[in-house]
Parts: structure tokens; sequence; C-alpha cells
């Protein structure tokens, strides 16, 4: 597809195809909050994600996850290294 294709009823234009990386720069503005916190309790990243304006959009599906996650199972804290998979699931 990088050289596009032809036949004899349609044209198919070259596609520029490239490695989108915003993806991997927003999962940094959200890890960027947590640099001085080991394992968030919920009520935290709520605090340091959704009232951050900065942040992607995507960032309260994060909250909601670890919302849902504490409803289902208890779970209390999630470590940096879970929140920065969470991201990573919403950014790309």
């Amino acid at each position: 597809m990088v050289k596009g294709q032809s036949s004899k009823s349609q044209t198919v234009p070259p596609i520029n195809i490239g490695w989108e990386t915003r993806g991997e720069f927003e999962i940094e503005l959200v890890m960027e909050r947590f640099k001085d916190v080991e394992n968030p309790t919920l009520d935290l990243m709520r605090d340091r994600l959704i009232a951050d304006a900065n942040l992607p959009i995507w960032v309260k599906d994060v909250v909601q996850s670890a919302a849902r996650q504490r409803s289902v199972t208890g779970r209390t804290r999630w470590s940096n290294d879970q929140i920065r998979d969470q991201a990573s699931a919403r950014a790309l």
C-alpha cells in the first residue's frame, strides 16, 4: 500500500505509513503525576488525574477501571506498573 495500487476500475493512491508517538508521550504525562508515590490509592489517582486539564481525555477511563477493580476485588492500591499498563491500553 505504500506504493499504491491500481486496476482497470479504480486507483488507490500511496498511503504513508508511520508510527504514532503521541500515545507514548501521553502515557509519560500520566506517569509524571505518580513519580513521587508508590502504590497510590484510588482517591489519589482521582485527585491527580481527573482535575488536570493538561492530561488526555482517556485518563478518566484509567480511573474508572481502577474503581471497577476496587468494587469487584477489593483492591485499594495500584502499583505504578499497573497504572502504566492501564494508561497504555487506553492511549495506544
